[in-house]
């Protein structure tokens, strides 16, 4: 799991003085093991956002392409066009090449990592197959953004359309780097379902740093009318809790620049400003969430069962999934409409002229959910979290901030129903009594017993303490599978 230094500070009342060496090691120490820690975007002097204008066959090899890229005169550049005054010529065996497509243009004297593999290589001027290259059109792992836009296909160079980026200018400055990336190690989050997102792991940081945690500021949300949706859970002991409300006058387009560099930093694709704002959500506070397309729902009624056995469901991927008696799903009046905790249906995704959308945010069964991922050889991004037995509590508080992320976002959305929330479950919250004899032959040596209850205190845990002890209450988010 990626997660970015700049997303966790602004969580974290001082966190300026956090050193993100010094805090690799702290985390890997106190917490959870932490893989690497990278400076995103390092090493991206001399590369310039340039824009395709031409493409032609190369006259000497099938597989390379001469491409005109117009980089508007960067200073280095100046009077060294060789197809314009403000275009150059460059070779490039790129897959996904297009006209108009923004990229990334490494120029003579930038340091670049060949196939985004070895040692860095400063790029001179040179001839390929008989045909002279001035630069490079770079994939992303080439230049260090492998992290923040992962390519599908080898051979793939980095596609920067999307991103609001002026055409000469550097690379480095636009993208505002100087995030800083930690790679977890999944394994040593297994038992920890509160750090699978930012704000959860933040609260461990500032925690580990004497730090205040902020709080969330969600907006209460206020029930809509015009549309009726009914939910009904039939197996509750699969999903202890299903919200979901409907929002309309939605218009699918591109995502603000705030949002797609946010999902960006942590490698994740932006999508459209629908999936992009429930996978941010996602990572924001570790609570899965899918977006219907709501008009496609019948009779605006959600039905929470099992499969029958045989039923079929073609997902997201577009590939047919055989289902059985074992495996739960989200349902209409007259089909499966999404894997629970998994993947949706295609049939119900969320694309351009949708204008109205169903939220759901709902908790369902870590074994369920696991083995019906492993016979069906899927695992998502939901499905991870799902796994490791969410709080529940997490549902509303998502919801509500993708609501007033949605509202922000889309000028002209309005919440259009009642909030639907079935809920049925019950978290073991203490409280736990402990004596300090207890506590110290346990933990190995003696610990202020002020800097215990602080500590505790800091990681959201109740605390009362007598001369013998303590009796601590559990926060609903170590109440699940800690």
């Amino acid at each position: 799991m990626n997660i970015s230094l700049n997303w966790l500070k602004q969580y974290i009342e001082g966190s300026d003085r956090i050193d993100p060496r010094e805090l690799g090691l702290k985390l890997t120490m106190s917490t959870v093991e932490v893989e690497s820690v990278k400076s995103s975007g390092e090493n991206l002097d001399n590369i310039v956002v340039g824009q395709v204008k031409r493409i032609s066959p190369h006259p000497n090899a099938d597989r390379l392409k001469l491409v005109v890229v117009n980089i508007g005169l960067p200073p280095a550049c100046a009077g060294m066009a060789q197809a314009g005054d403000e275009e150059v010529i460059v070779v490039c065996g790129g897959i996904n090449l297009k006209e108009k497509m923004l990229v990334a243009l490494a120029l003579p004297g930038a340091r670049v990592r060949w196939h985004g593999e070895g040692e860095l290589i400063e790029l001179k001027p040179t001839s390929v197959r008989g045909v002279e290259s001035f630069g490079m059109i770079c994939a992303s792992g080439e230049i260090g953004l492998g992290a923040e836009f992962p390519a599908k296909e080898k051979s793939e160079i980095l596609d920067l359309t999307d991103l609001n980026l002026q055409i000469g200018r550097s690379l480095g400055e636009q993208l505002k780097t100087g995030d800083v990336v930690f790679e977890i190690d999944n394994k040593s989050l297994t038992n920890r379902p509160d750090l699978w997102g930012h704000y959860g792991l933040a609260r461990e940081v500032a925690a580990i740093y004497g730090l205040k945690l902020k709080e969330l500021n969600l907006n209460k949300t206020k029930a809509g009318k015009g549309k009726k949706i009914k939910v009904k859970v039939a197996n509750s002991r699969f999903c202890s809790r299903y919200s979901a409300v409907a929002i309309d006058g939605i218009k699918v387009g591109e995502s603000p620049t705030w949002l797609k560099e946010r999902l960006s930093s942590i490698g994740q694709k932006p999508i459209n400003n629908i999936v992009d704002i429930t996978n941010y959500v996602m990572f924001d506070l570790g609570q899965p969430l899918h977006a219907f397309a709501a008009e496609k729902i019948v009779d605006d009624e959600i039905i929470v069962r099992t499969a029958h056995e045989g039923e079929k469901l073609v997902t997201l991927d577009k590939l047919e999934r055989n289902l059985t008696a074992h495996d739960l799903v989200i349902a209409d009046k007259e089909k499966a409409i999404a894997l629970a905790g998994i993947m949706g249906a295609l049939d119900f995704e969320v694309e351009v002229g949708t204008t109205s959308v169903v939220i759901e945010s709902a908790n369902f069964d870590a074994t369920c959910v696991r083995k019906t991922g492993q016979r069906l050889g899927l695992r998502t991004e939901a499905s991870m979290r799902f796994e490791k037995s969410l709080d529940p509590n997490l549902v509303e508080l998502a919801l509500r901030k993708t609501i007033d992320l949605i509202l922000e976002i889309i000028p002209g959305s309005a919440v259009v129903s009642e909030v639907i929330d079935e809920q049925d479950f019950r978290l073991n919250h203490g409280p736990l009594d402990l004596t300090w004899d207890f506590i110290d032959q346990r933990i190995g040596q003696k610990i202020e017993h002020e800097k215990i209850i602080q500590t505790l205190q800091r990681l959201g845990f109740v605390v009362k303490d007598n001369k013998f002890g303590l009796s601590v209450r559990i926060p609903s988010w170590r109440a699940t599978k800690d």
